[in-house]
């Protein structure tokens, strides 16, 4: 009989529709689909089972670009997005309306099937991009247009540790949990630049967050 190991990972997409205005643009978050991605291993008995739960919350608050004060940009005045112009500032950050932080929060369920599980390493990644049309994706550079931050909260179902809170983890930052576990992850997001430093497709068409839980074998 040839031994088979089986991972099992559901991803999570997350599409941002950009809503244009006259002034900046917005968007809302909300889940598209689930999609779902199976890999063989034929070196070792067992199997490993991610999933997300159905439930995912979102926060109302759009995302949406910080307005630079008028002639900053052109003046290379310094910017902060998440602080508002004040002239008391020995450091003034030279925006006239910050940028938006959402949030949105999901659960992660994470089963090692394995005989005497030892690797039980994970790791978050999120790709993001926009969709012009069927046949034209234009990926989305997050390390320059989002900052995201990760967060997780690790329960072991068989009730052998104690919970596990690990703040602040980096998209594709490897770390572990228990053998049967749920993993609570709440991610925030917000954009880097201010609205006319934005990526240009970014006003196009919707942009699309593709989070995938996935494990380090």
């Amino acid at each position: 009989m040839i031994n088979k190991r089986v991972t099992i990972i559901i991803s999570l997409i997350v599409i941002l529709t950009a809503i244009l205005g006259l002034v900046a643009f917005s968007y809302a978050w909300y889940v598209l689909e689930y999609s779902q991605r199976t890999e063989f291993y034929l070196q070792a008995d067992g199997f490993i089972i991610i999933y997300f739960d159905d439930e995912v919350e979102y926060s109302d608050i759009k995302l949406t670009p910080a307005v630079a004060m008028k002639d900053a940009i052109r003046d290379n005045k310094y910017m902060d997005v998440l602080r508002e112009y004040n002239p008391n500032d020995p450091e003034p950050s030279y925006i006239e309306k910050t940028a938006t932080v959402a949030h949105y929060e999901a659960i992660v369920n994470y089963y090692n099937g394995e005989e005497n599980p030892v690797n039980n390493d994970i790791f978050i990644d999120i790709d993001a991009f926009v969709t012009l049309s069927e046949s034209t994706q234009v990926p989305i550079n997050l390390e320059r247009e989002l900052n995201i931050v990760i967060s997780v909260t690790i329960e072991d179902l068989l009730g052998e540790e104690e919970l596990i809170v690990i703040d602040d983890l980096k998209p594709g930052e490897v770390f572990s949990v228990t053998p049967q576990s749920i993993v609570e992850i709440s991610l925030t997001a917000y954009l880097k630049l201010p609205d006319d430093l934005c990526a240009p497709a970014l006003k196009e068409r919707p942009l699309s967050f593709i989070v995938t839980v996935d494990s380090r074998v």
